[in-house]
């Protein structure tokens, strides 16, 4: 069933929208010859580890409240608003942060933006329960969840079909790679 996406329909109970960083936002914009939607900016306490997300085509950022102290934020606000701005001048599917996000940061003030904050979080240890291997060059995933759809190695394809997808070289769920050389070696 379709679904369309709103910013009623996005935009959670929990989520504050923050008059000030959307008035800081907008003039940010302006300055670097952006005239577009109103970009909104929201906090949303349920974020952990992400400092912030940009909505692109909802013209939205919303930040984490955790980081509201952080000497960095105005770098994050501005990290996000160079995924609206890049979007907006090249109005393609382009890289999150290929060249035209870096020079969307350039022009906001934040020349050397990287693409991950380095605050102090504390981050969850996710055990990967689930191993796929390629039966073509027998490389090793491992993942949390398992996959809901037929995944084939994208090394192999190139390889071997020109980058199409081909069920030879699709990842095969094996038990753990230790456990896996295990049974090998008896």
């Amino acid at each position: 069933m379709w679904y369309k996406f709103t910013l009623d329909t996005m935009k959670k109970p929990f989520w504050k929208k923050d008059d000030t960083f959307t008035f800081r936002a907008n003039i940010l914009l302006e300055k670097v010859g952006y005239n577009g939607k109103r970009v909104l900016v929201y906090w949303n306490p349920r974020m952990r580890t992400t400092a912030g997300l940009a909505y692109i085509g909802k013209h939205l950022v919303v930040l984490n409240p955790k980081f509201q102290n952080q000497p960095d934020l105005e770098t994050t606000l501005k990290h996000e608003l160079a995924h609206i701005l890049s979007w907006y001048r090249s109005s393609n599917r382009i890289p999150a942060h290929g060249p035209e996000w870096r020079q969307a940061c350039s022009d906001l003030g934040i020349p050397n933006e990287t693409r991950c904050h380095d605050f102090p979080v504390k981050r969850a240890v996710m055990t990967r329960k689930f191993f796929y291997q390629c039966p073509g060059c027998k490389v090793v995933i491992p993942r949390v969840r398992k996959y809901k759809k037929r995944i084939a190695c994208l090394k192999c394809c190139k390889t071997h079909n020109n980058g199409k997808y081909h069920s030879d070289y699709r990842f095969r769920q094996i038990l753990s790679p230790t456990v896996q050389l295990e049974k090998l070696a008896a």
